[in-house]
């Protein structure tokens, strides 16, 4: 690294990295979609989101705490590539009432005309291409059709960026399907696509070497459970049933337009922060409420006093501390903050929250801070016989235990799946019975996806249903859930 020569408003220096160790840090990456390599054009994007739109990185790596899990979560269920989601830093960085000059919008930016042709919904009352979850799926949905027409993923990057049809006339004059010889018969911003994507990419997995900050938003933003609804509620109705303030309900839910959630037969999606997803439920009357209050109750979360960044203001409960262990974790060699998330069931950005980590490299023998909710460890502790299962010594209250830490998703096995990516099968070793009662206009498939790591086979095999099977509202299912 060469000299530090500026300072960015805050006073943080800028330091200057050469070609060379940017290209020696673009090699080091795995990325599944795109192998990152190194261009004028690529330089040029890390410059801007690095030196010249420093405010705009740091509010953008804080988001992708509100918006990544949920992209795994689907391009985990589509089994398509986890680095797809890097698309949406390219895209939108990560605003989802972002809004292009020719009209596109959201996290993934479909026009009216793209957002309609995959199902997404847009009228007076609701704009879909905002909704976090609906856009995803339909983006996922799009590129996956994309992939599977030119089996190569440039090809279908510069088709979600510039449409098909220009992709396919530039294919017939280069008389090739390789990006890189028919690039210079598209336009300008989709000939340049690629790179940008790279270099998106190249920003999530080392921010941290530019003294770049995330801003983290505000617990309420940060921790949250989604359910599906199909009667009609007003945001301010939801306000007074669960006490968060309205503009933290529209900051979660930014696809509908008059603080309203219509009516829908299939549904809509509604994000509340996860400690208020009980008593919606309650309200509702759902047999469920305590199946999410547990899992709620089971989850680590961030004491604010370890937050590094400032809070946006809006609305934020008080955390009960006394309900956590904080407990000291000596890194291994080999691991990585990936494999502690993994591990702890949390996020990697809790982590480097909690130790106030500037880099996601970790050294041996490093010591990091983690908190673990008291209930989960009780549970942690009682299991000693599961398989794929680590021992770690964890300092807590001036004592040393040997803590089993269970990883949340054990691997059985691998495949391979159509998109050439090597895939795990993931199941969970303890698993518990509840029992669901079936609500009106809801389908097999809404009720599996509010059971993690569940399927709609599982149900159906458990319940021993078959496809011709109807069912009614009232009918009690049993329901095999992993342990939380």
């Amino acid at each position: 690294m060469s000299a530090q020569t500026s300072y960015d408003p805050n006073g943080i220096p800028i330091p200057a990295y050469t070609d060379q160790e940017i290209q020696e840090r673009l090699a080091k990456m795995e990325n599944t979609v795109i192998k990152p390599y190194f261009d004028n054009i690529v330089k040029s994007y890390v410059k801007t989101y690095t030196v010249l739109k420093r405010d705009r990185t740091e509010a953008m790596l804080g988001r992708s705490v509100m918006y990544f899990p949920i992209y795994e979560k689907i391009l985990t269920e589509k089994r398509m590539p986890q680095d797809l989601k890097y698309l949406s830093v390219l895209e939108s960085a990560l605003d989802p009432l972002a809004v292009s000059r020719s009209g596109a919008r959201g996290l993934w930016q479909f026009m009216p005309a793209t957002g309609k042709e995959q199902g997404l919904s847009i009228n007076s009352l609701v704009d879909e291409r905002s909704d976090p979850h609906k856009s995803t799926k339909a983006a996922m949905n799009f590129l996956s059709k994309l992939y599977h027409k030119y089996d190569d993923w440039k090809l279908a990057l510069a088709a979600y960026n510039g449409g098909p049809g220009r992709v396919n006339r530039a294919i017939k004059r280069g008389r090739s399907n390789n990006f890189h010889r028919i690039k210079k018969y598209l336009p300008r911003e989709t000939r340049n696509y690629v790179s940008a994507f790279v270099a998106a990419s190249y920003i999530i997995n080392y921010f941290q070497y530019h003294n770049l900050y995330p801003l983290y938003p505000a617990y309420d933003l940060r921790y949250t459970s989604t359910v599906k609804v199909y009667e009609p509620i007003s945001f301010s109705k939801l306000s007074e049933v669960t006490g968060i303030p309205i503009d933290v309900i529209e900051r979660l839910n930014p696809s509908y337009k008059k603080r309203l959630i219509p009516a829908s037969r299939q549904g809509n999606y509604l994000i509340l922060p996860d400690h208020t997803m009980a008593s919606f439920l309650n309200y509702l009357g759902r047999p469920d409420a305590q199946y999410y209050a547990n899992v709620t109750s089971a989850r680590i979360e961030a004491p604010k006093e370890t937050q590094p960044i400032i809070y946006s203001g809006l609305g934020s409960i008080k955390d009960k501390i006394d309900d956590y262990f904080k407990t000291t974790y000596v890194v291994k060699e080999g691991e990585t903050l990936d494999k502690l998330a993994a591990s702890f069931e949390c996020s990697k950005q809790d982590i480097m929250a909690w130790n106030t980590l500037s880099s996601m490299l970790l050294s041996d023998e490093q010591q990091l801070t983690i908190y673990i909710a008291k209930k989960k460890l009780k549970r942690l502790s009682a299991f000693s016989s599961i398989e794929k299962m680590a021992l770690s010594p964890v300092v807590l209250e001036d004592r040393t235990f040997e803590i089993p830490i269970i990883l949340k998703y054990p691997v059985q096995s691998v495949s391979k799946s159509r998109f050439g990516k090597i895939r795990s099968k993931f199941t969970r070793k303890q698993s518990k019975t509840i029992f669901y009662q079936i609500r009106r206009r809801e389908t097999m498939v809404d009720i599996a996806e509010k059971f993690p790591g569940v399927s709609v086979q599982d149900i159906l095999e458990q319940n021993n249903i078959t496809n011709n099977d109807t069912l009614t509202p009232g009918t009690l299912l049993k329901i095999k859930v992993g342990s939380f």
